[in-house]
């Protein structure tokens, strides 16, 4: 993956070891290594984005990671943060990401085998 923070490097010094490898690809050519194409632990509702954005559509999940949930929620969650003049950090970011992990915390959890724990 991309740094998160960008700044100004000459002929390419900027990217990752992995862009290097990669060149102009999203994943991994069949010539130059192996693909693992199916994620066992991600479900289907997180997968999706992550597959389409970061291995050009090329990631599955596994059929049984489709039952897992959170307190009965699944996928991404988009939290809205108010902020002015902040590009590399926020306090207002994190407050919101530590409430929501609160708030999952000790929450029923169902794994990929339709068992639920509290």
């Amino acid at each position: 993956m991309p740094q998160v923070s960008q700044a100004s490097h000459p002929g390419g010094a900027g990217a990752s070891a992995l862009e290097h490898l990669l060149g102009d690809e999203l994943t991994v050519p069949p010539d130059r290594g192996a693909l693992l194409e199916t994620t066992w632990r991600m479900h289907p509702d997180v997968r999706g984005f992550i597959s389409e954005v970061i291995y050009g559509g090329k990631l599955h999940s596994h059929a049984t990671c489709g039952g897992q949930s959170a307190a009965g929620q699944t996928g991404l969650r988009w939290l809205r943060a108010e902020h002015k003049g902040r590009s590399t950090e926020s306090p207002e970011e994190a407050a919101l990401v530590v409430a929501k992990v609160e708030e999952l915390l000790g929450a029923p959890w169902t794994d990929q085998h339709g068992v639920t724990l509290l």
